[in-house]
């Protein structure tokens, strides 16, 4: 299992939020951004009053935290922000794996293309 990083200062969320990639779909929102210095992953989860009471925030940032740390950490190598939207609440863990993971395929595509949009454009 390999180490994931925190994006713990609002600085880091907002390079990822203006400056990253969004991939979106019905429960969730993932943006991520490869421009850091940094060789493993940092994951930033935002999870707002809409989805539910406290205990239904936890419980789905606990959910999205092992999703993260067992699955998706190893492949991975960029900045993550994770958004959750309201109908988050009613997914099962299932659903929710495989809500993230079909995002995160798309996101990691489009990552890809903007990276050798870039060497193009430098080339």
């Amino acid at each position: 299992m390999s180490v994931v990083e925190r994006l713990c200062k609002r600085a880091d969320y907002l390079i990822v939020q203006r400056r990253g990639v969004r991939s979106a779909g019905n429960a969730l929102v993932l943006i991520g951004y490869r421009g850091s210095n940094h060789a493993g992953m940092r994951v930033g989860l935002t999870v707002s009053k809409q989805v539910g009471n406290a205990v239904m925030r936890n419980l789905i940032k606990r959910r999205l935290r092992h999703l993260v740390r067992e699955e998706v950490a190893a492949a991975c190598c960029f900045d993550l922000v994770i958004v959750t939207l309201p109908p988050v609440k009613v997914l099962t863990f299932s659903d929710l794996r495989h809500e993230l993971f079909s995002l995160l395929r798309r996101l990691e595509k489009k990552l890809l293309s903007r990276q050798s949009e870039r060497k193009r454009h430098v080339d």
